[in-house]
Parts: structure tokens; C-alpha cells; sequence
């Protein structure tokens, strides 16, 4: 994982930034699957 966040403190900075972005874009396109995927991960837990 420290591999991927390389360079300066500000390009780390950056390099998360446009994570979080293309994970949010990703949940907008499927709103539902992260609550149906929670409720499934709940099921299965002891």
C-alpha cells in the first residue's frame, strides 16, 4: 500500500483525492450495491 501513495506530501495528497473521487462515482452509478453488499456481509458474519 505505501507504495502507491509515492512522491511529494502533496502528491499523495492528490493521488488520494482522485481515489476518493473514482470511488464516489463508483457508488453514484451503483447507489444500491453498497447497502445490498452490507446487508449480504452481515448475513454471513457468526
Amino acid at each position: 500500500m505505501s507504495n502507491w501513495f509515492r512522491g511529494e506530501d502533496g502528491n499523495k495528497l492528490n493521488l488520494f483525492l482522485e481515489f476518493l473521487d473514482s470511488v464516489s462515482i463508483c457508488l453514484k452509478l451503483t447507489e444500491s450495491f453498497p447497502y445490498d453488499f452490507l446487508e449480504d456481509y452481515k448475513k454471513r458474519l457468526p
